[in-house]
């Protein structure tokens, strides 16, 4: 996530934001780089679209390309159109608020290929045959329209009829937007590039008010000289049609075997990006499994201290109903015991009396109860007047 002081994506990729991207060799070359005019750490660029390439996965792992050539293939693999931004990760229009009056400040997005090939060719120090070499490119017309941005961006601004003005009425197609259903000419590319600020979600270097004047100027008169030759602006804006002959079996077979290897190197792309979704997925996957498992560790933690403190409670409430028995059937025991001494104390004294008494007939011991019943009688009548008293 690039912050609005545009600093994490350079920060992120090392010294100067470029992830290693290092000039080619000129000593090999024989001759220099050509001089740009332009800021070396932006290219000229939004600072957003600038630092949101430099902190691309593909913008880090080209820099094993190390040649002009290799780059090429690379935009002929890769670029079928010429917009900043991919289609439906950013929106044009300026933030509100804080950093609304930055210019060209706009929403997050993607960087499409043929800007993050577009900042490689720059890091690489192009010279002046390798930039011509781009804008006359044979192959596709999007090698071509990145070199027509490359002298936009990063080119003096007098120079620009210099190196782009003949080009103007060049009628080979090209698509410049994902979702474009027809492409528009070459030529009307570079005329958008020559008079316009803004170039689908992004801005463009200025040109001073006098060299945009006499850029105007010269493009009206080339402009006027085709009408004077019967062409219309219809006519200049239409595509070229393909009437080249057919080619020959073997060119078609090599054709075949390219858009074969074109299709390969797609698939691996695209094999490599839902491996990287994946990847992204599982990851997610994992720490929401993660957290469910903390989540359900701690429920069961506080089941388990809940269903610990309810056994203890349980525990107590046990220990205590069972000495309570344990007290009630001592008691009980107690109790017991004492009855059953004083019973075999009364049976004691029934057997002695028996004994003591079982020779006599029945006269004899009911007249010895009477005596003893006076006897007994006596006693009381004689206690009775002493309590009184």
């Amino acid at each position: 996530m690039v912050r609005n002081d545009y600093s994490s994506g350079r920060q992120a990729t090392g010294e100067g934001g470029w992830s290693d991207n290092k000039p080619q060799d000129h000593e090999d070359l024989g001759t220099k780089a050509y001089k740009l005019h332009c800021n070396q750490d932006t290219m000229g660029m939004n600072p957003l679209l600038i630092a949101n390439i430099k902190a691309s996965l593909y913008f880090r792992n080209l820099k094993d390309t190390t040649t002009f050539e290799a780059t090429v293939d690379e935009i002929y693999n890769n670029c079928s159109y010429l917009t900043p931004w991919e289609h439906g990760t950013h929106t044009g229009g300026a933030r509100s608020g804080l950093n609304s009056a930055v210019r060209g400040v706009g929403t997050q997005g993607r960087p499409t290929s043929a800007f993050v090939l577009l900042a490689k060719l720059f890091t690489l120090q192009l010279t002046g045959a390798q930039i011509r070499t781009l804008i006359e490119h044979k192959d596709s017309p999007y090698i071509r329209g990145v070199g027509f941005l490359f002298i936009r961006f990063c080119m003096k601004a007098d120079d620009l009829w210099k190196w782009m003005g003949k080009y103007v009425l060049d009628d080979e197609p090209v698509h410049v937007q994902k979702t474009d259903e027809k492409p528009i000419t070459m030529g009307k590319f570079v005329r958008m590039l020559l008079t316009d600020r803004e170039f689908y979600g992004t801005h463009l270097p200025r040109i001073a008010v006098k060299t945009e004047a006499e850029i105007r100027a010269a493009l009206e008169a080339t402009m006027a000289e085709a009408y004077e030759g019967g062409y219309t602006e219809a006519d200049l804006d239409a595509p070229a049609e393909d009437d080249e002959p057919e080619p020959s079996a073997a060119a078609a077979a090599g054709s075949r075997r390219d858009e074969d290897d074109r299709r390969d190197d797609r698939r691996d792309r695209e094999r490599y990006d839902r491996d990287r979704d994946r990847d992204d997925r599982g990851d997610r996957r994992d720490r929401d499994r993660r957290d469910y498992d903390r989540d359900r560790n701690s429920s069961y933690d506080r089941r388990g201290r809940d269903s610990g403190r309810d056994r203890d409670r349980s525990r107590r409430d046990d220990d205590y109903s069972r000495r309570s028995r344990d007290r009630d059937r001592d008691r009980d025991r107690d109790r017991d015991h004492y009855r059953d001494r004083d019973r075999g104390y009364d049976r004691d004294r029934d057997y002695d009396r028996r004994d003591r008494y079982g020779s006599e007939d029945r006269s004899e011991r009911r007249r010895r109860e009477e005596r003893e019943e006076e006897y007994y009688r006596e006693k009381r009548r004689e206690r009775s007047p002493a309590r009184r008293d």
